[in-house]
């Protein structure tokens, strides 16, 4: 084990690596309040690439970092509210 500085850019890239395709990036931008863009692919064959991939930006506090709720959901839960801009 190596020892790291210590500062959020170490520990978001370490968490990163850690939990590489489980699913939680989306979840680590919107609780860390950062942004994303798109990046070169490792590897040209195994994806497609264009400007959605590539030329994706998404800056800090984007609007679908916070998904609707389902209807259905707030149909039968009148304590529900729907999040602001669904």
């Amino acid at each position: 084990m190596t020892l790291t500085d210590g500062s959020m850019a170490s520990v978001r890239k370490e968490w990163a690596r850690e939990t590489i395709g489980q699913g939680f990036r989306l979840d680590c931008f919107k609780r860390w309040n950062v942004g994303f863009s798109g990046r070169v692919p490792q590897n040209n064959l195994t994806v497609q690439i264009n400007e959605n991939f590539t030329g994706k930006v998404a800056p800090a506090g984007y609007f679908y970092f916070t998904w609707a709720i389902p209807k259905d959901d707030i149909a039968v839960n009148d304590n529900l509210v729907q999040n602001t801009g669904w």
